[in-house]
């Protein structure tokens, strides 16, 4: 703003003319004289205003395309993860099913294996038992027929 110098002389002079007294146009003068001593460089302008609001607008726009970019790259990401987790739980799901039945084919052999090494224990414990048993028998019969024989031989004499 370009700063205009004030005639107050003539401002006392003018203001009488319309009516004021000497005191009121000293008075009026002075408070134009201040209003003109403001600063007023420190006010916006409506261009700075404008200016403001045109930056402002552009940072908006710049934020907005930075949050859309962000909001793809963000979905996108969810997205590739997602999809990777789900691959990961397939090959765990098949990886786990594998596992399982190796373990069901390991476990179905060992019970066989030890249904036979019991059922060859079982047989083993069968032809003991049958030995032991012949033998009782075999002795019990010699015990008898040396009985018998010494009977006969009591008998007899």
């Amino acid at each position: 703003m370009a700063v205009v110098a004030l005639d107050t002389h003539a401002v006392v002079k003018e203001l009488q003319a319309a009516g004021f007294s000497e005191a009121q146009a000293e008075a009026v003068t002075r408070a134009v004289r201040r209003a003109q001593d403001v600063d007023l460089s420190h006010l916006a302008t409506k261009s700075d205003i404008q200016g403001l609001r045109m930056e402002i607008d552009g940072l908006r726009a710049g934020t907005k395309a930075d949050l859309d970019s962000l909001r793809a790259g963000t979905k996108a990401d969810l997205d590739s993860l997602r999809a990777g987790t789900k691959a990961d739980i397939d090959t765990l799901r098949t990886s786990t099913k594998a596992d399982i039945d190796t373990l069901r084919t390991s476990t179905k052999a060992d019970i066989g294996s030890l249904r036979a090494g019991t059922k060859a224990d079982i047989a083993e414990l069968k032809a003991d038992i049958l030995k032991w048993m012949v033998g009782a028998i075999g002795v019990q019969t010699i015990a008898i027929l040396g009985a018998l024989v010494g009977l006969a031989r009591v008998l007899k004499g």
